[in-house]
């Protein structure tokens, strides 16, 4: 992994913690749980602090180029289901993962938006970065 990549990575980390902790005030304050850790933007009424820092996110990964989105998101995968069972090596974990984030990225706001739907992105990202011990990909 080079710098440049750490870097996205680490932002989008931050982004995510930010929103999830706002998320989590506002429900604790409020008693509206969301529940397991994902939300749908079409199915919750977002509250203006959750919008600004759903935008934030939004915002900055459409800043990123293709190759980096599939970065990003192959990460999360990385991070959410691993090696899906098996006893890959960190390289054939990775790139099992990227074939299916490449799926998905078949239409470029429905990648984001199923990033944005996770609310533990930044956790799913930190432990992909530790399965892949900051190996190059």
């Amino acid at each position: 992994m080079n710098e440049k990549e750490k870097d996205i990575l680490e932002k989008v980390i931050k982004l995510s913690k930010e929103r999830a902790y706002i998320i989590d005030s506002l429900d604790s304050q409020n008693g509206e749980p969301i529940g397991g850790g994902i939300y749908s933007l079409d199915k919750i009424e977002l509250r203006s602090e959750e919008q600004d820092a759903n935008q934030k996110l939004w915002d900055y990964l459409l800043s990123l180029s293709d190759e980096e989105l599939l970065m990003v998101g192959t990460m999360m995968l990385v991070g959410r289901d691993g090696d899906r069972g098996g006893n890959m090596e960190r390289m054939e974990m990775y790139r099992t993962n990227e074939r299916i984030f490449r799926g998905i990225m078949s239409e470029r706001d429905g990648a984001i938006n199923y990033l944005t739907g996770k609310k533990p992105l930044g956790e799913y990202l930190e432990e992909g970065m530790r399965r892949m011990s900051w190996s190059t990909i």
